[in-house]
């Protein structure tokens, strides 16, 4: 552009601007091997597939002191986003599912491979949002996300429902000297199938990362996790179901070479979920995981 404004078109497929963690490469995490709560549910259920419109104002480039933008989005093929929430809860993990592929969940009394990208309703969704960034380091981002799902119309070749998903999406990214950045998101939202009122959950996740770049190719990070998903009670008798947790990670990576990328990972969870029952398990379970990573960028 000439000026300070310029317009984005985007048609295809992609992921909604929620995420302030995947800032490298094909929408991968540069600070933890795990992704945070939020950021994994992002990465397994949802895309952008259809048109998005953005509208930005690039007023550091141009001698200011902000930069500030606002993007709306229209989609499809994103109905059955919500049931993993519903019957699994959340997630740490590094997925991103594949484009009208499948992610394995447990429910009614079996596992089962659930279909993540489809269309059931014929009704489009939409998501808007904005963005705020100033010469400091300091970004600020909001977004408002429904599929508009109906809940009572099903697809029996995937055997499920449209899921009626809706949430709001705050986020902070601070980027300060030295190679410090600190990071903060919040989601808040609900999700419903089938023409049960009772099958309604809402759901909250947000985390707080801190990542420190100790040296030219050394970076160290910490993230906190908190997370719950409970389904409503208003409209059916207990038990109800539900999943609440919180999860510690630390991170390092080391750029060994040019192309040639080391990390490790301490992953703890502590949380709560009552489907584990159903699998010969105790409600609450404290996890441990150790990773290391070997990437080889071409």
């Amino acid at each position: 552009p000439t000026s300070a404004w310029r317009s984005n078109l985007k048609i295809g497929a992609f992921f909604p601007p929620i995420s302030l963690e995947h800032r490298a490469p094909g929408w991968t995490n540069p600070y933890t091997l795990s992704s945070s709560a939020l950021n994994t549910w992002v990465g397994e259920e949802l895309r952008t597939i259809g048109v998005a419109y953005e509208l930005e104002h690039l007023g550091i480039a141009d001698g200011g002191r902000v930069d500030f933008g606002v993007h709306a989005a229209l989609f499809g093929w994103n109905d059955p986003a919500g049931v993993e929430l519903a019957l699994r809860g959340f997630s740490l993990n590094d997925r991103q599912t594949p484009l009208f592929g499948r992610i394995g969940t447990y429910a009614f009394g079996g596992r089962e491979q659930r279909v993540m990208f489809s269309e059931i309703d014929d009704r489009p969704g939409y998501h808007v949002g904005a963005y705020m960034k100033n010469d400091g380091g300091l970004e600020l981002r909001a977004l408002h996300y429904d599929n508009r799902g109906d809940p009572e119309v099903p697809k029996p070749s995937i055997d499920d429902y449209a899921w009626r998903t809706r949430f709001d999406s705050l986020g902070l990214r601070y980027d300060l000297p030295a190679g410090a950045t600190l990071i903060a998101q919040w989601l808040n939202g609900d999700t419903r199938a089938t023409p049960f009122a009772s099958n309604q959950w809402d759901f909250d996740a947000w985390f707080v990362l801190a990542a420190k770049q100790v040296s030219r190719r050394h970076r160290l990070a910490v993230r906190f996790d908190e997370f719950s998903v409970e389904q409503t009670k208003d409209f059916s008798p207990p038990p109800w179901s539900h999943d609440r947790g919180k999860a510690l990670t630390i991170g390092w990576t080391w750029a060994a070479r040019e192309h040639l990328e080391i990390a490790a990972e301490w992953l703890r969870i502590d949380s709560t979920n009552s489907t584990r029952p159903a699998l010969g398990e105790i409600p609450r379970a404290i996890e441990h995981s150790a990773q290391v990573s070997v990437k080889l960028f071409l």
